[in-house]
Formats: C-alpha cells, sequence, structure tokens
C-alpha cells in the first residue's frame, strides 16, 4: 500500500526511505469498533 492512503498519521510522516525501511515488515491489522 502506498504510504500516501495510510491514515496513521505517523507512517504518513516518515521520509519515503524510512518508510521503505519499515513496509516489508507491515502487515494489515483490521480492529473491530471498540479498538480505535
Amino acid at each position: 500500500m502506498p504510504q500516501s492512503l495510510f491514515r496513521n498519521q505517523v507512517l504518513k510522516a516518515l521520509s519515503p526511505e524510512d518508510f521503505a525501511l519499515l513496509q516489508p515488515a507491515m502487515r494489515h491489522v483490521e480492529l473491530g469498533l471498540k479498538a480505535q
């Protein structure tokens, strides 16, 4: 998923280089309504 599509403001604020380093370890997790 492109960095610009993330809703997480911390991930969106990373430099493209730092984001690229983290991206291989990321996985999509859906949270229930009460978990947000």
